[in-house]
């Protein structure tokens, strides 16, 4: 069986989670005797310029492309991590190739991308009047941004079209297949994302040293919550001396919060592994959270707001805590009550460790998808 994988997800610049989700299917693919042809194509200058000023997410150059590439592979059927535009999906159609989608962000249905707008909060999807606020809230030029929401719009019905002629449309939480499906995406399943587990060995805190509360995510302007991380440590540094608090991403700070900058994967793998805590802050409907995978498997409790996918990883009380989002007073009594018991923080670890283990182990993700492509040509 010859798979095409499609996506700007595998170009070596794009950064975050997902692009460790679709090389790794990549290179699994390979061990079920896939025949893999990937193409990844970052989206360029004139690309948005062209995208910008179209009705709708067809980009005929990238169209072209495309189906010189079915033409030229005659794959049994493609896999496309979506990205900026549907070419993909036309392009199939026209050459009648059968076409499984994997959908990881909200910029299907969100003209900015994030369902989350600073200020006001979590947006609960495309409506036109709210486009228009929301667009008008974040655009130097307001007075065209009723113009700009109303393109989007239009844009939003032809790509739900497009989107359905895929054969499937696979989604990492249920939290998103619901919000999807709430907006007219259809043929939508669930596969949990999977990490190698065998890579990231849990180690144990040292209690002759600083616990260290680290927070994944300073960067991403409001939605990812660093904001109150920082709140957070102030809270909490005043009652603990031995404590420091690390963040990563584009924070640079050295005060009462260091940021460690940009990390690589296995930098990011080896802070988790010697961290105590974990705090995941995000205010925005989180898709999944894959950084929570990671420091389950690492070891270390996970406390974060209960936002999006994040309730279908964090078991509650179990793993770590999930506590009301944007509620700091009981974000830092959770962070407060496990440093003050070092054995159930430990053992919370132990039982996330646990939890990835049996669901969000590789292994099962890639069988999952495997099984969707089979099925998805046979149909």
């Amino acid at each position: 069986m010859k798979v095409l994988i499609t996506g700007a997800v595998l170009d070596p610049k794009w950064k975050g989670g997902e692009p460790l989700i679709a090389n790794s299917l990549v290179e699994e693919f390979k061990k079920y005797n896939f025949e893999v042809v990937v193409y990844s194509r970052f989206r360029l200058l004139r690309d948005r310029i062209h995208d910008f000023f179209s009705l709708n997410d067809i980009n005929p150059k990238i169209y072209r492309q495309y189906r010189s590439i079915l033409k030229t592979h005659r794959p049994s059927i493609v896999l496309s991590f979506y990205d900026y535009d549907c070419s993909i999906c036309l392009a199939c159609r026209k050459e009648k190739v059968p076409l499984v989608v994997s959908i990881n962000i909200w910029w299907p249905i969100c003209p900015i991308l994030s369902l989350y707008v600073d200020g006001r909060g979590p947006c609960k999807g495309p409506r036109v009047l709210s486009c228009i606020r929301h667009i008008a809230k974040i655009s130097r030029k307001k007075a065209i941004s009723p113009l700009i929401s109303i393109f989007s719009y239009i844009k939003f019905l032809k790509r739900m079209d497009l989107l359905n002629s895929a054969k499937k449309i696979i989604v990492p939480s249920y939290y998103m297949k619901n919000k999807l499906s709430l907006f007219g995406l259809k043929n939508l399943s669930v596969i949990y994302y999977g990490i190698d587990v065998d890579k990231i060995k849990p180690i144990k805190w040292q209690n002759d040293s600083a616990k260290l509360i680290v927070t994944p995510t300073a960067y991403g302007g409001e939605r990812k919550g660093f904001n109150h991380f920082l709140a957070l440590a102030m809270k909490v540094k005043s009652d603990f001396n031995n404590v420091s608090f690390l963040a990563v991403g584009g924070y640079s700070g050295e005060s009462l919060v260091k940021g460690l900058g940009w990390l690589s994967r296995e930098e990011l793998i080896d802070l988790l592994q010697k961290s105590y805590i974990v705090v995941i802050p995000v205010l925005w409907e989180e898709p999944f959270g894959i950084v929570a995978l990671e420091a389950m498997a690492a070891g270390k409790p996970v406390v974060a707001y209960n936002s999006g996918g994040l309730s279908e990883i964090i078991v509650d009380g179990l793993t770590g805590f999930l506590v009301p989002r944007g509620n700091i007073d009981e974000l830092a009594s959770a962070v407060k009550y496990l440093l003050k018991n070092e054995e159930v923080a430990i053992k919370m670890g132990m039982e996330g460790r646990k939890r990835v283990e049996e669901l969000f182990n590789l292994n099962r993700m890639v069988e999952q998808y495997a099984y969707e492509l089979r099925r998805n040509i046979e149909d």
